[in-house]
């Protein structure tokens, strides 16, 4: 029997791992036995890893779809978007301006002009040629608003100023709250959020997190956990790109998480068909926890190399 870690990029904990199982740390699938075992890190093997044990021989997904899969399966996560929601408040302009004339119409107006002014508002409104005003959530929200306004307009030019004030407009803003930033579908350790690719691949909503976790979930199993903490001796660390890069290090040392972080790690995992995974998990300020995405490749050193060795050798055992 051999035991082989598959990846096929560089990888120190492919490396580490493959040399604590005493095997074999390889790029390509090789001739593989019935007997053999396969741990996928971060790579997938494929039909002929399904012909042996193997762990995590899943498929790979993007960030993107990882974070579709996650939310479709009810877990806590980020919220994603091909294309940049409309992230900005509707100029006043476009709510002021009706008001005022409809205002104006209360206390004395011409009907018609009336009429006629909110229709051209209206139509301004709707087919407003600002390009960042192409979402769909936006058209949607200014059709509404335009049949709104057109119909408080008809009532009015109707001479019924009771059926006017209970159509009086209400604007409801079509607009996704918080900011929006973009991001790469294959990016690796926030290097997307340091430094914003010009093209980028999805939006993410950005969060306010408070802490973030790593929850190493193993067969439904945690078999690590450490918490994000700021570098020493780093200048000007970032206040929300919590990686090693943007000087965060992950502490696990004297580090306990609580059920509900092992509870979501292990759902995340579970919803992309893995065996393991290291999760990474943020508290917001109203202290619920969300899945920020699960690594397959996690870095691994230390005490957690030989974690994962005991777990692959626990699941050898049928354990």
């Amino acid at each position: 029997m051999s035991i082989y870690v598959y990846r096929t990029a560089n990888s120190t904990g492919a490396l580490q791992l493959a040399r604590a199982l005493n095997g074999i740390r390889v790029r390509q699938v090789p001739a593989l036995r019935a007997e053999d075992v396969l741990v996928c890190w971060g790579s997938h093997a494929g039909p002929q890893g399904n012909r042996i044990r193997a762990l995590n021989n899943v498929p790979l997904g993007n960030k993107f779809e990882d974070a579709v899969k996650l939310k479709a399966a009810g877990v806590r996560t980020v919220e994603v978007s091909r294309q940049k929601p409309f992230a900005q408040q509707v100029p006043a302009r476009f709510v002021d301006e009706p008001r005022r004339i409809i205002n104006q119409a209360v206390i004395n107006v011409n009907l018609k002009d009336l009429y006629n002014n909110v229709l051209e508002m209206a139509q301004d409104f709707a087919e407003n040629e600002d390009p960042n005003f192409n979402s769909p959530v936006f058209v949607r929200g200014v059709n509404d608003f335009r049949d709104n306004v057109v119909s408080f307009a008809a009532a009015l030019a109707g001479g019924n100023r009771v059926q006017a004030d209970v159509a009086r407009p209400r604007v409801q803003n079509p607009v996704p709250q918080g900011e929006w930033v973009g991001r790469l579908d294959n990016h690796k350790a926030g290097g997307d959020l340091l430094k914003p690719p010009a093209a980028p691949d999805y939006y993410v909503r950005k969060e306010v997190i408070v802490e973030e976790y790593r929850v190493h979930s193993f067969c439904g199993k945690s078999i690590r956990a450490g918490k994000k903490e700021l570098r020493e001796g780093f200048a000007n660390p970032s206040k929300w790109v919590r990686t090693w890069d943007g000087g965060w290090q992950i502490k696990y040392d004297g580090v306990s998480v609580k059920q509900a972080h092992r509870d979501i790690a292990h759902a995340a995992v579970k919803a992309l068909g893995l065996d393991f995974g290291a999760v990474d998990i943020g508290k917001l300020e109203n202290g619920n926890l969300i899945v920020l995405e699960v690594n397959r490749a996690p870095g691994i050193e230390g005490g957690t190399v030989e974690n994962y060795m005991n777990a692959v050798q626990r699941w050898m055992r049928g354990e």
